[in-house]
């Protein structure tokens, strides 16, 4: 059973299961060497193209998640200095 924190690691496997799956395809396909070596080579560019992509948009998601956390925060200790000073008053 996976959980939500390994979608990463699920979304790698997945890519990496296409990519495998391709090159069988490739492998069995009537084609000639040189065909074969530019549909191989086009595939691995797209494969790492998405790769790329996935991995900018797992970066931002975490810059914005690591935001998000630091705000919290500071909302927290800023609430908690004015109770301080309220309770420091009375």
């Amino acid at each position: 059973m996976s959980s939500r924190d390994d979608v990463p690691g699920n979304i790698s496997i997945f890519i990496l299961g296409l990519a495998a799956g391709a090159v069988v395809t490739l492998l069995f396909a009537p084609k000639s060497g040189e065909e074969f070596r530019s549909d191989l080579a086009e595939l691995l560019s797209e494969t790492a193209n998405r790769v790329n992509t996935t991995r900018k948009s797992f970066k931002r998601r975490g810059k914005a998640l690591v935001n998000l956390a630091k705000d919290k925060v500071q909302d927290a200790v800023e609430a908690g200095n004015e109770a301080y000073r309220q309770a420091k008053k009375s």
